[in-house]
């Protein structure tokens, strides 16, 4: 019987220590994409980013002529074409969303039927 209970307690001593090691991996496993990208320096546009907002903000409301001038060939009228590369634009040319959309609803529809 003290056999028993002397594995049963050095099962719960390694229950708990994997418990604990995988507490540890899911901290590090999120912390580790923050350490692989910390050598780029991600303020570098984002600094004339804010500054250009904050002096839209201290100008007049502006006109929706002046807004699409400045936006034009940008991503809006303060960022301009900053971080443009950074965003993601699909190269497929497939079917749009709501073709997509539309077409599973219509074989919803005939499945129905």
């Amino acid at each position: 019987m003290k056999s028993i209970q002397i594995s049963l307690s050095r099962i719960y001593a390694v229950r708990f220590l994997v418990a604990i090691l995988f507490c540890a991996i899911l901290v590090f496993s999120n912390a580790i994409p923050v350490l692989a990208d910390s050598h780029v320096n991600p303020n570098a546009q984002s600094t004339g980013i804010l500054s250009k907002a904050k002096e839209e903000l201290k100008s007049p409301p502006t006109s929706l002529e002046e807004v699409e001038g400045k936006a034009d060939g940008g991503l809006n009228e303060v960022q301009g074409t900053m971080d443009k590369d950074k965003m993601f634009r699909s190269d497929s040319s497939g079917p749009a969303v709501v073709e997509q959309i539309e077409n599973a609803l219509d074989k919803a529809m005939k499945k129905t039927k």
